[in-house]
């Protein structure tokens, strides 16, 4: 299933043209603490992530440990196997969770800033600073949409190796009994 990801929301030319520089300052304000809450959200997410990581290598490398030794039976070897299958399904999808995904620092550069188009021709009541602020909001809201983007993908990884951590015990039995089943009946 493809992920649908947010378009940055982008002014009303009616409303924005209308706004006053107290106001472009203000919605600037709100949107900077939304994408350092969204960037603090990135940051515990990323924890979750390496604890998972930390958590899984640990027992795989436990599970493998077990396989190697001569104490296993073929049972216990056969739900090591599904563990260490699970295990390794795990590592593979929180892997992306914790690549750095498109990071876009806070700030901007003076060149978007800076530019001819902000001194040159100035709509009636505006300045080059309404016009700077007015590409702040604009730029911080693009940076909000892909924080939240990276956060949604990042929850959804980790949702989806909690269950995997979920059905080890479960995989763990049915593949006991497939076991038992397998080893009394003569085919």
């Amino acid at each position: 299933m493809e992920e649908k990801e947010n378009k940055p929301w982008r002014p009303e030319l009616e409303v924005s043209n209308k706004a006053t520089i107290e106001e472009l300052k203000f919605v600037f304000e709100q949107v900077k603490k939304r994408v350092e809450e969204t960037a603090k959200e990135g940051d515990d997410l990323y924890s979750k992530s390496f604890s998972i990581v930390l958590v899984t290598t640990s027992l795989l490398t436990g599970t493998i440990g077990f396989l190697l030794s001569n104490i296993s039976t073929k049972a216990s070897t056969f739900i090591a196997l599904v563990i260490a299958i699970i295990l390794v399904v795990i590592l593979s999808t929180i892997r992306d969770a914790i690549a750095i995904l498109h990071y876009r620092s806070s700030g901007t550069p003076a060149s978007y800033l800076l530019v001819k188009d902000f001194y040159e021709n100035l709509e009636e009541g505006k300045t080059p600073e309404w016009y700077m602020v007015m590409r702040e909001v604009i730029r911080y809201e693009e940076r909000l949409t892909l924080n939240a983007d990276n956060n949604v993908k990042r929850i959804k990884k980790i949702e989806y190796c909690y269950r995997l951590f979920y059905a080890i015990p479960v995989a763990s039995l049915i593949t006991w009994f497939v076991y038992l089943f397998f080893s009394t009946v003569t085919l």
